[in-house]
């Protein structure tokens, strides 16, 4: 994760490993980080844990979970197409793409990160029922991991928004999460539609190895049907097609579901 810092330029960086079916943390990492037998040396910032603490406003990823709501309610068909010239007005508010994608569908739409596209269908959203969806998803509450600092992130009630929310919302404005919120919602794609409580601990053993305590899987709830969610996961893996954005991603062999992401700090908005 360190060579990753430097060859990206970023300043922060931070990655975990989550197991769908259990919700075992398998790893977590973040860099910059400090080495524990010094700590003198390092500045107090570094001492959190930043895949718990660290609240973003995620961007496009979060173009996964307002789909999701889309399909989870027949509110969108796969071949329907939208149209994207690479900027969309809202309330005298220009929204806009990387560049115009021309005519896309749902599939197109997400492989490609289309802002446009996704704010036309934020329109078919209905507050609270897309307000419960996020909420049943884990966002705006804790994990549930029990490590110290973690955060809940930010999702205003519905009551609070203004015109232009729901479809800031769908694409990852006004709100904020922790990256343990984001892969936690993501996982449950891979879990049929479950979403799991994060869990760190998985057994407690004597000095003799006899165990103590075990772990057994907590669902929080479920978010899809199975369809719906291996649905989803057929849609992501175009993000890693040679024609999506997060081409670069994909490894010989494997079927790969992924999202890209990106926002403007600390003002605007994302391009996807």
């Amino acid at each position: 994760i360190g060579k990753t810092l430097k060859s990206s330029g970023a300043k922060n960086v931070t990655a975990i490993v989550m197991e769908p079916h259990s919700g075992e943390l398998l790893a977590m990492a973040s860099a910059p980080s400090f080495d524990p037998n010094d700590f003198t040396a390092y500045p107090q910032a570094r001492f959190v844990n930043p895949a718990i603490t660290r609240n973003y406003e995620p961007g496009s990823t979060f173009k996964i979970f307002s789909s999701l709501y889309l399909l989870n309610n027949n509110l969108v068909s796969l071949q329907e197409t939208f149209s994207c010239n690479g900027a969309i007005e809202l309330f005298q508010h220009k929204i806009t793409c990387t560049h115009a994608h021309g005519v896309r569908n749902l599939a197109g739409i997400l492989a490609q990160s289309c802002n446009v596209g996704v704010v036309k269908l934020s329109h078919r959203l209905a507050r609270t029922p897309f307000h419960r969806h996020l909420r049943q998803l884990g966002f705006g509450s804790m994990p549930g991991t029990e490590l110290p600092g973690e955060s809940g992130g930010l999702l205003h009630p519905p009551r609070t928004w203004s015109g232009l929310s729901r479809s800031m919302i769908s694409i990852g404005y006004e709100i904020s999460v922790t990256p343990l919120q984001l892969i936690r919602a993501a996982a449950a794609l891979a879990n049929n539609g479950i979403l799991m409580r994060p869990r760190i601990l998985k057994a407690v053993t004597d000095w003799e190895g006899t165990i103590l305590w075990s772990a057994t899987p907590e669902p929080a709830g479920r978010v899809a049907s199975p369809y719906i969610a291996n649905l989803m996961l057929k849609l992501l893996q175009g993000s890693v097609a040679p024609w999506g954005t997060g081409a670069r991603a994909a490894l010989p062999g494997l079927a790969i579901s992924g999202k890209t992401g990106t926002a403007h700090i600390p003002r605007g908005h994302g391009r996807g």
